[in-house]
């Protein structure tokens, strides 16, 4: 026997700001012990669905053009890793296509992306596509280079090697479309801490041979350490995501908070702080810019200081653990300038490392504080 069914009191003022009218329907997600109640849209709904039929038979055609060519070309095995392999193909077709079905799916997404309507979307999509293309071809070259040294030599007729091509394909078209279809605040700071935490590690696994902590952090990024551009193309990169996720929490938070002086102050000391990380990439610790590279890095931890004092006064609502947590990054980063400038206690390398992860670890927190102001407040309901 089925449970009688139960109904959910809406409060007139939030049916009319929804649109709602009797007979509509609407969804209800429950999820860890919570449930949302959503207003229905048919498109959003289509949307939300990917169908197989919207990427594979894109993947097909490359992969015959694929085949095709190699057949005409008269090749019959083609390498799993190398010039003109199989590795090549995907990565060269994939960014491309996966570019193409990212930017289309990013668009038919803009209006979920920019629910005020604003534009903040044409802002944030080269940002978010230049990062996801770069993260994309990193990680097809990692991912070949391994699968490279697993099946070292390696190599198969033009119709395996297209099917293989067509599989990755799908798999990348189908992930590259998820990624546009899940833009949020969440996803793009994930993003920007994977882009400068990955381009950082990887830098320092590439130079373990050449000691480069007896120099300091900003070795990485010279032209004495293997693989530089990875450490300042993920600063860079990380400067592009920041600039984007700033823009995109601060066109949220004008609806909420209008004609805030305070808050367009702090819009634009992050910023700012951001092309200055820009700037540490784009003037690498080289003799010939190592001034301009020492300046800015200065700078860097001066901007995030004067965040760090002045937050509590210009952020609204702000939590007093998230005061206390400022309080003791800002002691922490004074205390590393001291220690290194001052009594000379700190090598380079410790007090670019230590300002580095406490200023880091706070920009992030502070815009999970930022993108919690976005969220809409809770209201009680009464079931019936």
């Amino acid at each position: 026997m089925s449970a009688s069914p139960r109904k959910i009191s809406i409060p007139t003022e939030i049916s009319e700001k929804l649109n709602l009218k009797n007979g509509d329907p609407v969804k209800i997600v429950s999820q860890n012990q919570e449930f949302t109640v959503k207003p229905v849209n048919q498109k959003e709904m289509a949307l939300n669905n990917i169908s197989i039929l919207w990427y594979l038979p894109v993947s097909i055609i490359c992969g015959l053009i694929f085949y095709a060519i190699f057949v005409d070309q008269k090749v019959h095995q083609i390498p799993l890793h190398g010039d003109n392999s199989i590795a090549t193909m995907v990565i060269f077709g994939s960014a491309i296509t996966g570019i193409i079905f990212f930017s289309i799916f990013f668009f038919l997404n803009r209006k979920r992306i920019a629910r005020d309507g604003s534009r903040v979307y044409l802002r944030i999509y080269f940002p978010l596509v230049i990062s996801f293309a770069v993260i994309l071809v990193l990680g097809l070259l990692g991912l070949f280079w391994t699968v490279g040294l697993m099946f070292h030599g390696a190599s198969f007729d033009p119709f395996t090697s297209s099917v293989i091509f067509i599989l990755f394909n799908a798999l990348i078209n189908y992930s590259m479309i998820l990624a546009a279809l899940s833009v949020s605040t969440a996803v793009m700071t994930n993003l920007l801490m994977a882009v400068i935490i990955s381009g950082t590690v990887v830098s320092m696994l590439s130079n373990q041979n050449s000691h480069w902590w007896q120099h300091n952090l900003s070795f990485l990024g010279t032209q004495m350490a293997d693989k530089s551009w990875q450490f300042n193309l993920s600063l860079m990169l990380s400067a592009l995501l920041m600039i984007a996720l700033v823009d995109y929490l601060f066109v949220s938070l004008h609806s909420a908070f209008p004609k805030s002086i305070n808050l367009l102050i702090l819009r634009i000391m992050l910023t700012i702080t951001a092309i200055d990380v820009a700037a540490v990439g784009l003037f690498p610790n080289d003799i010939t810019y190592h001034n301009i590279h020492t300046h800015f890095a200065q700078l860097l931890v001066l901007f995030v200081l004067a965040m760090m004092i002045s937050v509590n006064w210009l952020l609204p609502k702000t939590s007093k653990e998230f005061n206390l947590v400022s309080i003791g990054a800002g002691i922490a980063l004074v205390a590393t300038s001291v220690g290194f400038y001052g009594i000379h206690y700190l090598s380079l390398t410790a007090f670019e490392l230590i300002s580095f992860m406490v200023a880091f670890a706070w920009i992030l927190i502070l815009l999970q504080n930022i993108t919690n102001l976005t969220k809409p407040e809770s209201i009680i309901v009464t079931i019936e």
